[in-house]
């Protein structure tokens, strides 16, 4: 490479690529391109096309994906508040941390920056940390979910989101 313009060709490759890489990490791409989102003070209601329905916090990102086999929803920021309808196929949340999994009924899960709350309140729903090992969340209760594991079992919190406007939508 002695070669004066493979040098430059090489430095301004590094250069664009350390600049891409840096870029996703500061530019929230997955917020823009999530399927549905809100803002910093709105909330939204859904009806999902299985018939569950579906409450957003405010600056909440989260991608549905549902296929004959599972019902998905992808959740990169905020909070979510599900109200599973029954179907064979489970219903799961998948947060950075790891997922939850319901075949119906009602839960929250919170993804907050170092880790996710989740709520059962109807429900008794499937922990699986990205790292950990899986448990049972009985109906009634709440765990903080991390990478590494689960911990911190409580009774069931209160969801931020205002459910007063759970039935009539938002």
């Amino acid at each position: 490479m002695s070669d004066p313009r493979l040098k430059r060709l090489g430095a301004c490759l590094l250069a664009i690529l350390g600049s891409a890489y840096l870029a996703q990490n500061i530019v929230p791409w997955r917020q823009l391109m999530a399927d549905e989102r809100t803002g910093p003070a709105q909330t939204r209601l859904l009806q999902l096309s299985d018939g569950s329905q579906l409450a957003l916090n405010h600056a909440t990102h989260v991608d549905i994906r549902f296929t004959a086999q599972q019902r998905r929803l992808v959740l990169h920021d905020g909070e979510v508040l599900v109200q599973a309808s029954s179907d064979p196929r489970p219903l799961i949340v998948e947060t950075p941390s790891g997922e939850v999994r319901a075949q119906s009924g009602t839960f929250s899960v919170d993804h907050l920056h170092r880790g996710s709350q989740v709520n059962a309140y109807a429900a008794d729903v499937q922990v699986l940390p990205r790292l950990g090992t899986p448990s049972l969340l009985p109906s009634g209760s709440g765990l903080w979910l991390r990478r590494a594991g689960s911990s911190w079992q409580w009774p069931a919190r209160p969801s931020r989101i205002n459910t007063r406007a759970w039935p009539a939508g938002s």
